[in-house]
């Protein structure tokens, strides 16, 4: 039997007997490393197995819509049931020919598609047994050794179906970050006594070569994290020199005209509720805010207390003349958003108010950065076309600039 893409050419005893040489022309696809294996004769249950778990295989990847009769092409049963074409028992409607896929045309060409999926990802090779001698003279004999490896993602095709040989199958997502993690791993290990893997990047007086590493993703990407680090260094530094400055305000908070209270001249009483709240950023631009709102919340209690006036159900004396106009006398209150703060640690406990702090023009810049997250938008996913189908349309380009470099 000629060899196929996966195994080599394959004669047995068995092959070779008059009454079963029609195996030849009916299983053509028989190769197998169960079959071809130098040096290991296998047994009846195990090519059951074999062929169970190659059946289980199918079975999974593909759909079947009903169940048939076994060789029903050639069971002489009239009526018998088949199973449907191009599902995925087909190939057991006729045992004496071999499959060559669905009847239907326009069912083949899923079948000659490439299960990438199904690749085997790793390779085995056999370590040869040794033997060595210790220091003190005595020869130790090492076994052979399996030794099983990931295949490397960039590893070519050499040889898909109908495909070009050229493809990546072994390049999936899994597999890159794995290998790019490798990769990453020995770098950090060979620059550990400049930094490691953020140490890599050329200094900028190189300008040339520091161009060229920031072209790159990696030196982007730790330019960026450089970046980053340090802008988060210039943060903590500001946050620790705003909590000095709060935390002299929270050992003695007077708000008062000095120390010795109004008139200078004696100590000033403790007023607890001034002492234990202190009022912070509260400056012309917020009590403008407040005092546009109370007049514009003045404004329509007074249109709200002339209408009482109007129809007699308000009393005289809390009407006087204020600038020409008749005006209510009374109190006007707003329902304005504040903050509050309080240092941790602070054995005062005084608490820190920024009035109108929803509102607050000094406060807009951290309103902003506490509502909005740092991810704005994320781009729609959408499944990305395999790296092998881009290499498919730019091959001829990679392959011309490779031969333009080797001039």
């Amino acid at each position: 039997i000629a060899a196929t893409r996966f195994a080599p050419a394959y004669k047995s005893f068995f092959t070779l007997k008059p009454e079963t040489s029609n195996i030849i022309n009916t299983a053509p696809n028989v190769n197998c490393n169960y079959l071809s294996s130098l040096g290991k004769v296998p047994t009846l249950l195990e090519l059951k197995q074999h062929a169970q778990s190659l059946v289980i295989l199918i079975k999974s990847i593909t759909m079947s819509d009903q169940g048939g009769l076994i060789d029903n092409e050639n069971s002489g049963i009239v009526g018998a049931q088949p199973f449907s074409d191009g599902l995925t028992y087909d190939f057991l409607n006729n045992l004496s020919q071999p499959y060559n896929g669905p009847k239907n045309p326009a069912l083949l060409k899923s079948h000659n598609l490439p299960l990438n999926s199904l690749i085997n990802m790793i390779s085995q090779h056999t370590q040869p047994a040794s033997e060595y001698t210790d220091p003190h003279g005595h020869v130790h004999t090492i076994r052979e050794t399996p030794i099983i490896e990931d295949i490397c993602p960039l590893h070519y095709a050499v040889d898909s179906a109908n495909y070009p040989s050229q493809s990546q199958p072994y390049a999936t997502h899994q597999a890159l970050i794995a290998h790019a993690n490798e990769v990453l791993e020995m770098i950090d290990h060979e620059y550990s006594a400049v930094g490691g893997l953020l140490g890599i990047l050329l200094k900028v007086e190189n300008e040339d070569q520091r161009a060229k590493a920031e072209s790159t993703l990696l030196g982007q990407l730790i330019l960026y994290v450089t970046r980053l680090v340090q802008r988060i260094h210039d943060l903590e530094r500001l946050y620790a020199n705003a909590l000095d400055c709060l935390a002299s305000e929270s050992v003695a908070p007077h708000q008062a005209l000095s120390a010795l209270g109004p008139d200078g001249r004696k100590g000033r009483e403790m007023v607890f509720p001034q002492d234990r709240f202190v009022l912070v950023n509260a400056g012309d631009n917020v009590w403008n805010y407040l005092d546009s709102e109370f007049k514009y919340r003045e404004e329509i209690d007074e249109r709200v207390a002339a209408n009482y006036k109007k129809h007699g159900v308000a009393g005289e004396a809390i009407w006087e003349q204020r600038g020409g106009k008749e005006m209510s006398r009374g109190i006007t209150a707003i329902d304005i958003t504040t903050r509050y703060y309080r240092l941790r640690g602070d054995p005062l406990k005084t608490i820190f108010v920024i009035p109108a702090h929803g509102e607050h023009p000094g406060t807009k810049a951290t309103r902003k950065m506490e509502t909005e997250p740092t991810v704005v938008a994320v781009v729609k996913p959408v499944w990305p076309e395999r790296i092998s189908e881009w290499e498919k349309k730019h091959r001829a380009e990679l392959e011309e600039l490779k031969q333009l470099r080797n001039d």
